[in-house]
Order: structure tokens, then sequence, then C-alpha cells
């Protein structure tokens, strides 16, 4: 008769037959434990992660939907903190810099310069895709602010 722990095994694909031979007696339930802990362990910051993520997401499409870029630029901040890695953070909390209003002068260039440098290694993995989808748009705004006069260069 199979236990609990057989048909878990059984299910993650790992033959039966060896794990009774590596796995008999006390080491059956130390490994179990072992698999629940990294499982819940791993899961839950992930999850938590990407919880965190989607409400910043939601809150800074709010308040551009709404048409208040200044107080949607610490949510895309914080986005593009937690995941570096995301070039659609990036691209976007890019675009937020670039499109604020109520700033004061020294603070939207400070801001523009921030923008060319994430457009810049937005571009950068764009070129690394396979499909070089929005490779234009990137090109397109990263010339209109260093062609177009708006910062020293």
């Amino acid at each position: 008769m199979l236990t609990f722990f057989d048909k878990f095994i059984g299910i993650c694909g790992i033959k039966i037959k060896r794990i009774h031979r590596v796995f008999s007696g006390g080491r059956k339930i130390i490994f179990f434990s072992f698999l629940l802990f990294f499982f819940f362990t791993f899961s839950s910051v992930s999850s938590k992660a990407r919880i965190k993520y989607s409400l910043l997401r939601e809150a800074a499409f709010f308040y551009l939907k709404k048409g208040d870029a200044d107080k949607a630029v610490p949510f895309f901040r914080k986005m593009a903190e937690l995941q570096p890695y995301n070039e659609s953070a990036l691209y976007n909390y890019a675009l937020v810099l670039l499109y604020r209003k109520e700033v004061p002068d020294r603070t939207y260039r400070s801001g523009l310069k921030e923008a060319v440098l994430l457009l810049k290694k937005c571009v950068n993995m764009q070129i690394a895709y396979q499909e070089k989808v929005d490779l234009g748009l990137r090109y397109h705004y990263l010339g209109m602010v260093l062609l177009g006069g708006w910062i020293d260069r």
C-alpha cells in the first residue's frame, strides 16, 4: 500500500523504488519536511512580491488614467526597483518621468537624465530580445529627449 509520501513523490515524477532505497524509515519524514519547507518558503516569497508589484502597478496606472503623472512617479519608481530586469517597468517609469507637469525645472531635468539612462537600458534590453517589437518606440523617446534639446548632454 502506498503512503501519502509515496504518492507525493510519484506525482513529482521520481521513481518510488529508488526513493525507498535511499529514504527508508525516518529519512522519509525529514525529506518530506524539507520539501514542504522549501515549497512554502519560496512560493510565499514570490507570491508576496507579485502581489506587491501588481498593487503598485494598479495604483500607478490609476493615477495615469486620472491624468496625474506626478503622483504616479513614486509607484513606477518602486516597480522599477522591485523588478530591475522588467523592461516594461523601466520603460513605463521613463515615460512617466518624461511627461511630468508640475515639478520644478531642476527636478524635471534630473528626471529627464534618469529617463535617458532608463531608455538606453530599455534599448539594450530590446536589442537582446529575439523579437524587437517595441525597439522603435524606445528609440523614438530616446531621440525625442536627446535630439529635441530637452536636456544638456
